[in-house]
């Protein structure tokens, strides 16, 4: 079930993605299917975001490869919107794992207080971080 809903999540975060969108309505866009993912599957939603960092070593270890890959994907996303919108910036890798980890942060604290039930109600919050965050100034950083 768990490699299941893994696909469903990955699903949301793709299937979204147009390039020609303006960033806030691609972000707005892939967290609302993500959203409504975790949020039709609570059990999976918490133990995904809650109960997986005490769950041991091979779990937090998977959890963080899951993390990894999301990134490369965001990444990989964003290199595709260069390629149809001049003003646009690719992001490193890191930058992506940075965007994804504010997001995760954020939707553990919510999913640890609330539960799942209604998670689509953060979309709005959680666009407006994940832009904040693809938009910040981060050519230091090196992967």
């Amino acid at each position: 079930c768990g490699d299941y809903l893994a696909g469903k999540v990955a699903e949301a975060i793709v299937i979204p993605h147009d390039p020609n969108m303006n960033l806030y309505h691609r972000a707005e866009a892939t967290i609302r299917g993500l959203l409504q993912v975790l949020q039709g599957h609570p059990s999976y939603a918490r133990s995904s975001f809650v109960e997986v960092w005490a769950a041991g070593d091979q779990s937090i270890s998977r959890r963080l490869g899951v993390m990894r890959q999301l990134a490369q994907l965001l990444t990989s996303l964003s290199q595709d919107v260069v390629r149809h919108q001049s003003e646009a910036t690719a992001i490193s890798e890191t930058h992506a794992l940075a965007v994804i980890s504010a997001i995760d942060a954020y939707l553990f604290r919510v999913i640890y207080k609330e539960g799942a039930a209604n998670l689509t109600a953060h979309v709005e919050t959680c666009a407006q971080l994940a832009t904040g965050f693809l938009k910040a100034e981060m050519s230091r950083l090196k992967d």
